[in-house]
């Protein structure tokens, strides 16, 4: 937290909004250049969900004692989806609130 001391307890700044205001305004308890602390640490929030699956095969053929093929595979599938959330009239006093979804998919393959 900026312009606060280690010791301070964030709950100190729990009032979020300027009254008469509720819902449009947040309280800024030290300039009007930098957010409520609370709102920072308890509602820009950064959820992320990840699923994975990682396997691998092989085959071994043998010829002869001295004589063998081996082929082998492997995949490495996985899906996550990450978000931001801004609670209205945060960051930079912009009067509105934000939500930015990003899905990933990735899935290499390798046979040799």
């Amino acid at each position: 937290m900026i312009l606060t001391n280690p010791s301070v307890d964030v709950r100190w700044y729990q009032q979020r909004w300027v009254k008469g205001k509720e819902g449009r305004e947040i309280l800024r308890p030290f300039s009007p250049w930098l957010d409520n602390p609370y709102v920072i640490a308890y509602e820009c929030l950064n959820p992320m969900e990840k699923h994975g699956v990682v396997a691998t095969g092989s085959i071994i053929y043998e010829f002869s004692p001295k004589w063998e093929l081996m082929i082998r595979s492997g995949i490495d599938l996985s899906f996550d989806t990450r978000e931001m959330i801004r609670p209205y009239d945060i960051t930079s006093n912009k009067m509105y609130s934000a939500t930015k979804t990003i899905r990933t998919f990735y899935l290499p393959t390798g046979t040799n």
